[in-house]
C-alpha cells in the first residue's frame, strides 16, 4: 500500500476530538463547579451558624451569671432585713444589747459573704446606727463615734420613699467617704430596703455596698474562653469590661473610655435595641441587655419597680449591654480554611475530570470515526457487490463501465472518474468511459502512456498511485486532460487484462483530498471487477464460476446440476434462506416454494432455462423458519463446449426493502404528478376564468344602462359561478403546494357547510349524510383549506369503511372539562374544545391496529385502493392547529373520529365580503397609454376593453418578443405595462426585467394564473411594482393600475402623456 494513503485527515480527527471533548467536558465542568459552589456555601453557612451559636452562648452565659449574682445580693439584703428589727414605737434606737447583737450578725455576714464593702443600718433620720466595713478582707465594726450622718445622700432619701418589701438599687458608682472618692477607687452598687416595726411604722433601712469589681471578675472568668471578645458596657457606652481590661470607673469621675469611641457604627446599632446579632465591618456582633433594677425587683418578689437615686425610674438609663465581637479576621480565617480544604479536594478531582473527559472524548471520537469508516466501507462494499452482480448478469461492457464511473465518483465524493484503455502499441490511452468530462471527449480523447503522465506512471508501477497535489508532485507531469480541469488530487489503479494490462481506472477531484486505505481498496476492487468483466466478455462460458465475482457479490448464489439439484451455495444464500450449507446441498430448490405462485409460473421458469435462455424475474420464497420474503432472481444456464447445459447458476437478492421504497416512491411520484397537473390546469383554467369573469363584468356594466334586472341576475350567477371556480382552483393549488397553514379565528359551521357541498361528487347516493351542528359555538383558529382537507380525508375513509352504503354523521359540539389522551400523539388533553366528529357505520377498527392508523403508509385497504397517507395528513394538520384526535371504534359497530380544536379566545374574522363584483371601480383613470402583453388573445382583449372603458389608451401584444421590440422602438410611448407571467418566448418576469433595464421607473403589473417561478415578493425584488393573480377582480385591477399611475412623478411619465399634460 502506498505511503500516501491515510486512515483519515489529521486535521479532521483533531477537530472532531476537540469537539467531542468540549461536548463532554463543559457539562461536567459546570456540574462540578455547581457542586463545589454548593459545598463551599454549605460549609460557609455551617461556619457562620457555629460562630452565631457560640456568640449567643457566651451572651446567654454572661447574662445568666449577672442575673444570678444580682438575685443573690437581693436575697442577702432581704435576709438582713428580716433579722434586723427596732423595738418601741418612737424614734429611739435599739438598746445597747440589741445593737451589739446586730453588729455581730452584720460582721459575721460580711466575713462569710466577702463581697460586700459595707453593710449599714440607718435610722429614719439618716443616721448610721450600725456599719460594718469589709476592710479589704478584714471586716470590722465601725465605732459609734465614727458613724456618719447620711441623710443627704440620694440612696437614703430614695430608700425612705419605698414601701414594705421594696428594694432600691443604685447605679454603679465609686464609694465616697467624707465627701471624697475613696482611694483606691471602689466601684459600688448599693442595695437598700426600708425596715418596719410590728405596727408597720418605718424605722430605718438596711444598705449593702456591693463590690462590683467582684461581679466583673466572675464575668470575665466565665467567658474567658471567648478570647477576650466578650464585653460589658453601661447604657451610655462606658466599658465595665473590655477586650483589654476592666475599666469600672464612673464616667463623671473616671477614665471616659467608651465602647462608642472605638466602635461607633456597632454602638449605633446596639443602643437601638435590647438584643440582636449582626455582621458588620468589624466582624460578628452579638449583644443583649440586662437591667439590674428589674432583676432586683424580680428577685425581691415585689410588684412595684425598684427606684433609684433621684426617685425617678432608672431602668433604661442604668442598663448594661453584654456584647461579643468575633473579629473579621477570625471570620476570614474560617473562609480561608474552607477554600483551602476545597482546593485540596477539588483540584485533583478537577484534573481527573479533565483527564476523564479527554479519555471519553477520545473513545467517542474513535467510535464515531469507526462508524463513519464502516458506513463508507459499507457503501463501497455495496457498490462492489452491485458491480459484481451486473458483471455476472451479462450486461454489456460499455454499460457496465458507464455505470462504474458514475457510481465510483459518487461513492468517493469526487467530480471526475475515468477508465483509460491502453491502445495497441502501448503509446497512448483512450478515454473509454468517464464522468465529469465535457461531452464528446469519451471515446475520442487520448492520453500519453509515457512515464510523464499519471496513467503511464500507474501502468509502470505495481501499486496504486495516489496524488495529494498534482501541482507539487515531482514524479510526473499532469497530462493536458487533467490540467485543463484543474485536477489537484486523485488516485489510479491498473485494470489487468489477459496477457497485458487493459488500462487504468482513475478518480480525480479539483480540490485537495486525502484518500484512505479503504478508498484504495475500493478502487482496486472495482478495477478487479472490471478485469473480470473484460475476461467474461471474451470467454463468458468459461468464467461464470470465477471465485472473484462470486465473492464480490452480496447476493445469494446457488449452483445446480442439469436436473436442478443444488451443488453449491454461498454464505449470502444461507443467510437469505436460513438453511445451512449442508442442509441444501443435494436437495432441490423447491424447498423454498412459498405457495404464492401457480404451476404455470414455475413451468415457464423451467422452460426458459432449459431452453438455454436466462430467466430473470421476481418471486416469493419461504425461509426455513416459514417466513415469506420477495426476491429478485436471475437463473442462467451454463453450457459446456458442445453447447449442452451442465449447470444452472441462480443469483438471489432480497427485495423487501426495495419494494417498500418503490411503493413509497410511486406514491410520492403520484402526489408530485397531481401537483404538476394541478399547476398546469390552474394556469390555463385561470386564463379562461379571466375571460369569463371579465367579459361577464363588462356585460353587467353595459346591462345596467338598460335596467334589465332579470338579465343582470343571470350575469350575476355566471360571475358567482366563476368565483366558485376560482376558489376551487385556489384550493387545488393549496393542496398541491402543501404550504404552511395560515390560522385565523373562524366559525367552523359555515366552513363545514361549504365543505359538505364539495362532498356531493365524492359520496355515492347510497350513503345517507346527517349533520349535527350545535348552535352558538365560539370560533377556533383554523386554516379553511386545511380544514376542508381534514373533512375530505375523514369522509372518504368513512365511505370506504362502509363500502359505499350506510349512514354517516358529521357534527360540531362544545366539549368542557376534557380529560383524555390523544390517539395520535398520546399527549394528555384537558380543558375546553370544539369537537368536529365524523361517525360512520362501517366495519370498525381492530384494537391492535388503533395505535398504527396514523403511521405514514399504514393501510388495511387492498393494494391500489389506499395510500396510507390520509390519516397521517389528518394527524399533521390537526397538530398544526394545536389540536388533538380521539378515536372511538369497535369491530363491526363503526368508528367515530373526534377532532378537538382549542378555542380561539376572540371574535371570528369576518366572512368573505366580495359582493360578486358589484363594487364600483374608479370611473376614470389618469389619461395614460398602457401596453398589455398576454399570449391569450381573449385575455388581452378583455383587459384592453376594461382599461379603455375607464379612460386609458391601450396597445395589446400577444407575443412577448414583439412587445419588447415595440417597447424598445419607443420606450417613452407607454405609461404602464401589464404582462402575463407564463408565455412562450420570454416570461413576464423576463420581459419586465428587460423593459426596466431600458426604463427603470416604468410601472409594471405582473399577472399570473399560476407560477412556481415567481411570487409577489420575488416580483418586488425584480423591481415589478404590481403583482396580481388571475382570475382578476376588475375593481382591484383598476385600483392597482390607478395607484401605480398616481405614484409615477410627472417627469417620469411617457412622452405621449406628457405632451397631453
Amino acid at each position: 500500500m502506498p505511503a500516501e494513503a491515510t486512515a483519515a485527515p489529521k486535521g479532521v480527527r483533531a477537530r472532531n476530538l476537540i469537539k467531542q471533548f468540549l461536548q463532554v467536558f463543559l457539562p461536567l465542568s459546570v456540574a462540578f463547579g455547581l457542586i463545589v459552589a454548593y459545598i463551599y456555601f454549605s460549609e460557609l453557612k455551617r461556619e457562620r451558624l457555629v460562630h452565631q451559636a457560640d456568640g449567643a452562648s457566651h451572651i446567654k452565659l454572661g447574662k445568666q451569671l449577672l442575673r444570678e449574682e444580682l438575685e443573690s445580693v437581693v436575697s442577702d439584703l432581704m435576709i438582713l432585713a428580716r433579722h434586723t428589727e427596732f423595738s418601741g414605737t418612737g424614734p429611739k434606737q435599739p438598746g445597747p444589747g440589741r445593737l451589739d447583737h446586730l453588729e455581730r450578725e452584720f460582721l459575721i455576714f460580711t466575713e462569710k459573704k466577702r463581697r460586700y464593702d459595707q453593710i449599714r443600718l440607718i435610722d429614719t433620720r439618716g443616721m448610721e446606727v450600725i456599719r460594718v466595713n469589709f476592710n479589704a478582707g478584714r471586716p470590722g465594726i465601725v465605732p459609734q463615734e465614727r458613724l456618719q450622718d447620711k441623710r443627704h445622700r440620694y440612696y437614703v432619701r430614695d430608700t425612705l420613699r419605698l414601701g414594705m418589701g421594696e428594694v432600691f438599687v443604685s447605679p454603679l458608682d465609686l464609694n465616697i467617704e467624707h465627701g471624697k472618692v475613696e482611694i483606691p477607687p471602689k466601684p459600688m452598687i448599693r442595695f437598700a430596703t426600708p425596715l418596719f416595726n410590728g405596727e408597720g411604722e418605718k424605722r430605718g433601712m438596711v444598705i449593702i455596698n456591693y463590690l462590683a469589681s467582684r461581679l466583673i471578675e466572675k464575668f470575665n472568668d466565665v467567658v474567658a474562653d471567648a478570647n477576650n471578645h466578650v464585653m460589658i458596657t453601661t447604657a451610655d457606652g462606658f466599658w465595665l469590661s473590655s477586650p483589654q481590661s476592666a475599666l469600672p470607673q464612673d464616667p463623671g469621675a473616671g477614665h471616659g473610655h467608651k465602647f462608642e469611641s472605638r466602635f461607633p457604627q456597632i454602638w449605633e446599632r446596639i443602643r437601638q435595641s435590647d438584643s440582636g446579632q449582626f455582621y458588620g465591618g468589624d466582624g460578628l456582633i452579638t449583644f443583649d441587655t440586662i437591667y439590674p433594677a428589674s432583676e432586683a425587683r424580680q428577685a425581691s418578689h415585689g410588684t412595684s419597680p425598684a427606684t433609684h437615686g433621684s426617685g425617678r425610674r432608672r431602668d433604661k438609663g442604668d442598663s448594661w449591654k453584654i456584647v461579643t465581637r468575633l473579629p473579621q479576621r477570625a471570620l476570614d480565617a474560617g473562609v480561608h480554611r474552607i477554600i483551602t480544604k476545597l482546593a485540596l479536594i477539588a483540584g485533583p478531582v478537577y484534573m481527573l475530570l479533565i483527564a476523564g473527559g479527554w479519555w471519553l472524548a477520545t473513545v467517542r471520537t474513535q467510535r464515531l470515526q469507526a462508524e463513519d469508516e464502516l458506513r463508507r466501507r459499507a457503501r463501497q462494499q455495496a457498490a462492489v457487490a452491485q458491480f459484481g452482480q451486473q458483471a455476472l448478469s451479462g450486461v454489456g461492457l460499455d454499460a457496465l463501465m458507464n455505470m462504474i464511473v458514475k457510481q465510483v465518483a459518487e461513492v468517493l465524493g469526487v467530480e471526475y472518474c475515468k477508465i483509460l484503455e491502453l491502445l495497441p502499441g502501448g503509446e497512448a490511452f483512450l478515454l473509454r468511459a468517464g464522468t465529469g468530462w465535457k461531452p464528446g471527449l469519451v471515446g475520442l480523447a487520448t492520453v500519453p502512456a509515457g512515464m510523464d503522465s499519471q496513467a503511464g506512471y500507474t501502468l509502470a508501477s505495481s501499486d496504486p498511485v495516489i496524488v495529494r497535489d498534482l501541482r507539487q508532485d515531482a514524479r510526473f507531469d499532469g497530462p493536458r486532460l487533467l490540467r485543463d480541469y484543474g485536477i489537484v488530487s486523485g488516485m489510479s489503479v491498473i485494470i489487468h487484462g489477459g496477457n497485458q494490462p487493459f488500462g487504468v481506472l482513475g478518480a480525480h477531484t479539483s480540490r485537495q483530498q486525502e484518500f484512505t486505505k479503504d478508498d484504495i481498496h475500493f478502487l482496486q476492487a472495482v478495477a478487479n471487477i472490471l478485469s473480470e468483466a473484460i475476461a467474461l466478455e471474451s470467454a463468458r462460458a468459461k468464467t461464470h464460476l470465477q471465485t472473484s465475482a462470486l465473492e464480490a457479490t452480496a447476493e445469494g448464489i446457488v449452483i445446480t446440476d442439469r436436473d436442478g439439484n443444488i451443488q453449491w451455495v454461498n454464505t449470502a444464500y444461507t443467510r437469505l434462506t436460513g438453511y445451512a450449507f449442508d442442509e441444501v446441498v443435494g436437495r432441490n430448490p423447491r424447498i423454498l416454494k412459498s405457495g404464492k405462485h401457480d404451476r404455470a409460473f414455475y413451468k415457464d421458469l423451467w422452460d426458459t432455462i432449459v431452453s438455454g435462455r436466462t430467466w430473470h424475474g421476481e418471486l416469493w420464497n419461504k425461509r426455513k423458519d416459514g417466513s415469506l420474503y420477495p426476491e429478485e432472481e436471475t437463473i442462467t444456464p451454463v453450457l459446456d463446449d458442445t453447447g449442452e447445459i451442465i449447470h444452472f447458476v441462480g443469483i438471489k437478492r432480497d427485495i423487501t426493502e426495495r419494494q417498500q421504497l418503490q411503493r413509497q416512491l410511486q406514491q410520492a411520484q403520484k402526489m408530485e404528478a397531481i401537483g404538476q397537473l394541478t399547476g398546469g390546469i390552474a394556469h390555463d383554467f385561470n386564463n379562461i376564468l379571466v375571460s369569463i369573469m371579465g367579459y361577464t363584468e363588462l356585460a353587467r356594466e353595459e346591462i345596467r344602462r338598460y335596467r334589465d334586472g332579470k338579465l343582470e341576475r343571470y350575469l350575476d350567477e355566471v360571475y358567482n359561478s366563476g368565483r366558485r371556480a376560482r376558489d376551487l382552483v385556489a384550493q387545488m393549488l393549496a393542496f398541491s403546494r402543501g404550504g404552511e397553514m395560515e390560522l385565523k379565528p373562524l366559525l367552523l359551521a359555515p366552513l363545514l357547510k361549504e365543505s359538505l357541498k364539495m362532498l356531493g361528487s365524492t359520496l355515492p347516493s347510497s350513503i345517507e349524510l346527517h349533520t349535527e351542528f350545535e348552535e352558538g359555538l365560539p370560533p377556533v383558529m383554523t386554516d379553511p383549506v386545511q380544514l376542508q382537507q381534514l373533512v375530505m380525508n375523514l369522509c372518504i375513509n368513512a365511505r370506504d369503511a362502509m363500502e359505499g352504503r350506510g349512514s354517516m354523521t358529521i357534527g360540531l359540539r362544545r366539549i368542557s372539562g376534557m380529560a383524555a389522551e390523544c390517539r395520535s400523539c398520546h399527549e394528555r388533553v384537558t380543558g375546553d374544545h370544539i369537537e368536529l366528529f365524523v361517525q360512520d357505520a362501517g366495519h370498525g377498527i381492530k384494537p391492535d391496529r388503533l395505535d398504527r392508523i396514523f403511521d405514514p403508509f399504514f393501510t388495511t385497504k387492498e393494494v391500489g385502493k389506499g395510500t396510507g397517507m390520509g390519516l397521517s395528513m389528518v394527524h399533521g394538520i390537526m397538530h398544526g392547529h394545536h389540536g388533538h384526535i380521539l378515536v372511538d371504534s369497535q369491530p363491526g359497530r363503526g368508528s367515530t373520529f373526534r377532532l378537538l380544536f382549542p378555542l380561539a379566545g376572540g371574535r371570528a374574522d369576518a366572512a368573505d365580503t366580495e359582493d360578486g363584483g358589484k363594487s364600483r371601480p374608479p370611473q376614470q383613470l389618469l389619461d395614460a397609454h398602457i401596453l398589455v402583453v398576454d399570449d391569450e388573445t381573449s385575455v388581452g382583449q378583455f383587459l384592453a376593453e376594461l382599461l379603455e372603458n375607464h379612460g386609458a389608451r391601450v396597445a395589446v401584444e400577444t407575443d412577448s418578443h414583439a412587445a419588447l421590440e415595440n417597447f424598445r422602438a419607443d420606450p417613452e410611448a407607454f405609461d404602464l405595462v401589464v404582462t402575463d407571467q407564463t408565455m412562450p418566448g420570454l416570461s413576464g418576469a423576463e420581459l419586465a426585467q428587460a423593459m426596466l433595464r431600458i426604463r427603470p421607473a416604468l410601472p409594471v403589473v405582473l399577472c399570473t394564473g399560476y407560477s412556481d417561478q415567481v411570487d409577489e415578493a420575488g416580483a418586488k425584488a425584480l423591481g415589478i411594482r404590481g403583482y396580481l393573480e388571475k382570475p382578476l377582480a376588475s375593481d382591484a385591477f383598476l385600483r392597482r393600475i390607478s395607484e401605480l399611475l398616481r405614484e409615477v412623478p410627472a417627469g417620469a411619465k411617457g412622452a405621449a402623456t406628457r405632451e397631453k399634460l
